[in-house]
């Protein structure tokens, strides 16, 4: 499955570099989704992604009861329109709020 990047700035490609550099990733399965999580000053992200659609509500809650913290509240936000990023057409994103 290609990835459009025709609209993914030069601004886009350095926040995801710096982002790359200063957080401590790991990578693991549920299933057939790829998981990524990382904690940056103290605060989990939650990534989740298949390769041909939609993470299901039931992976979602799998990954995020077994790879973050229980006492961790963890949200899936919309920012501003024009912050928002995902290069990823599957994947979805729970960012701590606690």
């Amino acid at each position: 499955m290609a990835i459009d990047l025709t609209n993914i700035t030069q601004a886009d490609i350095d926040f995801f570099k710096q982002w790359r550099e200063t957080t401590d990733t790991k990578i693991y399965r549920i299933g057939s989704c790829k998981v990524m999580i990382s904690c940056d000053s103290g605060k989990y992200h939650l990534s989740i992604s298949h390769p041909t659609r939609y993470p299901k509500y039931d992976e979602i809650k799998e990954a995020r009861y077994k790879f973050c913290p229980n006492d961790a509240v963890m949200a899936m936000l919309f920012p501003p329109k024009e912050q928002f990023v995902n290069i990823h057409s599957n994947c979805f994103h729970l960012f701590q709020i606690n």
